[in-house]
């Protein structure tokens, strides 16, 4: 059973999908904010696409379904490409989707061959969707180029979901706001169909643990592990912080108008407002 307005949300939940792992971590694992530290992120290897359409072509004879979710960190450009060609060559009719990331690399070209193999839908990460944090998080793509991969997923017809974040050490009230009008313009131009917000978390394995006083925080002499995400969690102070529950709830109401269609005119801060009241 669900119902929700996320569209993303409910195609997790609306069939049984096949789960595969194409690759182990990720091709980038630079990110600030991520356990690049760990294997399964830093120590990135990818799978074959030939022998990778062997076992999903397995699978659909197995198990008569042709529903496929690969779980992957990041699925590069390169083995979406190939994998699609494998999928067209062996007339394989499946529904598949993903994690990507907003990489120049799926041009008009890859996308289309995407879409004609059988992808639905793809999510990614466009975190703080303002250029300095992105910059200072090292995500390695720009707004710019964000939005030019999802024209080129839109195109092609495939669901865009982004993945953002906030409370990001540094990030001020007002950069917050710029991200939301971002996001929102993303919205009204058509470049992506749902989107959520999730509060950062400073981890243990992250380059940001590794040298805090480079992002303005320190590590909480006195923490309280009630109030930690996970036990990987640090907790961090910082100074001049925004209130930051207000944001969160404003960001939440924004972007669930913006994926319901409405509220485009409106400027950012009068979702703080509406969080306010």
């Amino acid at each position: 059973m669900y119902e929700s307005i996320n569209p993303m949300h409910n195609l997790w939940s609306d069939r049984v999908w096949l789960k595969l792992q194409l690759t182990n971590g990720c091709y980038w694992h630079k990110c600030a904010f991520c356990d690049v530290a760990l294997d399964y992120i830093g120590n990135f290897c990818c799978c074959d696409a030939s022998q990778a359409a062997d076992v999903v072509e397995q699978l659909i004879k197995k198990t008569g379904k042709r529903d496929f979710h690969f779980t992957d960190e990041a699925i590069p450009p390169v083995l979406a490409r190939e994998l699609s060609k494998e999928f067209i060559s062996r007339g394989l009719k499946l529904t598949w989707w993903g994690n990507i990331r907003f990489d120049k690399g799926f041009s008009d070209e890859v996308c289309k061959l995407m879409a004609q193999s059988g992808c639905v839908a793809i999510s990614a990460g466009l975190e703080c969707a303002q250029e300095r944090l992105l910059k200072l998080m090292n995500k390695g793509i720009t707004l710019e180029s964000a939005r030019e991969t999802c024209r080129a997923l839109k195109s092609a017809g495939i669901m865009v979901h982004a993945y953002l974040m906030y409370d990001f050490p540094t990030e001020t009230e007002e950069e917050t706001l710029e991200a939301l009008t971002n996001v929102r313009d993303m919205f009204a131009d058509g470049l992506l169909d749902s989107a959520f917000w999730h509060r950062f978390a400073l981890t243990v394995h992250s380059p940001i643990a590794a040298n805090p006083s480079a992002f303005g925080i320190t590590p909480d002499p006195n923490p309280r592990p009630d109030k930690l995400f996970a036990l990987n969690e640090i907790s961090y102070l910082e100074q001049d912080k925004p209130y930051i529950h207000r944001l969160g709830e404003a960001l939440r109401i924004a972007t669930h108008n913006y994926m319901a269609g409405n509220g485009f005119e409106y400027p950012s801060k009068f979702w703080i407002n509406i969080a306010d009241t």
